[in-house]
């Protein structure tokens, strides 16, 4: 599996690879992230949502699921806040027993600033685990070894013995895809993403309105209308919803 440490993405299809660790033949599997830079978050989504059908179906077993988060930036970004919230209607609320929130870059920040990005996250409350990333081979299978012990001990709980098993039903997306017969654009996580789509729309409506004013010379109204399409373009912005040439052209940033 390639690695970057650059800011462009190197991952661009889903790869797998298996391991041997602790007597247990794991296959782990490597998808794009959103935000990338070479595709859009619904090609991106698509993409991981096919696959995990596919899995579905061949009865393949989800053990854990790994989010990793750059905890060095100094908020919660719009953009991290919405990859999270698609992530988790991806999983659904009984699969966040699963999930392993690794953070990394703990060496750039204070600790006390990286708590907050922590707090309040509802996978936590719901059974996921925090594990901190290091860059180092140890650092990486102990959030392995996390995902491990945590399903042997649901299965240990459910009656399945002390084996790494997998009892449950799957993910959110995998159950709406492959048992409800779903499409991509029908699933919870896709509508997470439409509602920047939406803002899109409004965004290019008032950049008409402002365009006409300019054209027709009317003066009054025209700096609060302005203000009112930065605000909006601010927070679209702050989604990492890529703007169209026009509407960037227009706006000061």
């Amino acid at each position: 599996m390639l690695t970057s440490h650059k800011l462009t993405s190197c991952t661009k299809q889903i790869e797998t690879a298996k391991a041997l660790h602790g007597g247990h033949c794991l296959v782990l599997v490597d998808t794009p992230g959103f935000d990338d830079t070479h595709e859009s978050d619904v090609v991106i989504l698509k993409r991981i949502a096919d696959w995990l059908k596919n899995a579905y179906n061949s009865k393949a077993c989800i053990g854990g699921i790994i989010y990793l988060h750059d905890i060095s930036n100094n908020r919660f970004s719009g953009s991290a806040r919405q990859n999270l919230q698609v992530f988790n209607s991806m999983c659904g609320e009984a699969a966040f027993r699963k999930v392993v929130f690794g953070t990394t870059h703990w060496d750039d920040i204070d600790k006390s600033i990286a708590k907050i990005h922590l707090k309040g996250r509802s996978m936590l409350s719901s059974g996921a685990s925090v594990c901190n990333l290091e860059l180092t081979p140890a650092s990486a299978f102990g959030v392995i070894e996390t995902i491990i012990q945590k399903q042997a001990a649901f299965s240990a709980e459910h009656g399945f013995g002390q084996s790494f098993t997998c009892p449950d039903a799957g993910m959110t997306i995998q159950k709406e895809m492959a048992v409800q017969k779903k499409s991509v654009q029908e699933t919870k996580a896709a509508k997470s993403l439409r509602t920047t789509l939406k803002e899109i729309v409004l965004l290019q409506k008032q950049m008409l309105a402002i365009e006409e004013m300019e054209a027709l010379g009317e003066v009054d109204g025209y700096d609060a209308k302005r203000r009112h399409l930065e605000r909006l373009a601010d927070q679209v912005q702050a989604l990492r919803v890529s703007l169209p040439k026009r509407l960037r052209s227009l706006l000061p940033f």
